[in-house]
């Protein structure tokens, strides 16, 4: 036996909420362009885009845009 789930991608507004929530919850702050920017690159992917925000969370209290694009490469 098999199930099949068929899964969306998330749309980049809702993921840079959920990026902005679990920013504010470990206690940083994260530009919306930042949030916009690391939805993009993970390409509907919520767990990528959790991935990404926590390596970028090391570099500090606010992220930004330069700090996505420098960690992402």
């Amino acid at each position: 036996r098999c199930q099949r789930f068929d899964f969306h991608r998330i749309p980049p507004e809702d993921i840079a909420d959920r990026l902005t929530y679990v920013c504010e919850q470990e206690g940083c702050t994260i530009d919306r362009d930042a949030a916009l920017l690391i939805a993009g690159i993970a390409d509907g992917a919520m767990r990528d885009s959790l991935s990404l925000l926590d390596q970028v969370m090391g570099q500090g209290e606010h992220i930004t845009q330069e700090q996505v694009r420098r960690t992402a490469g």
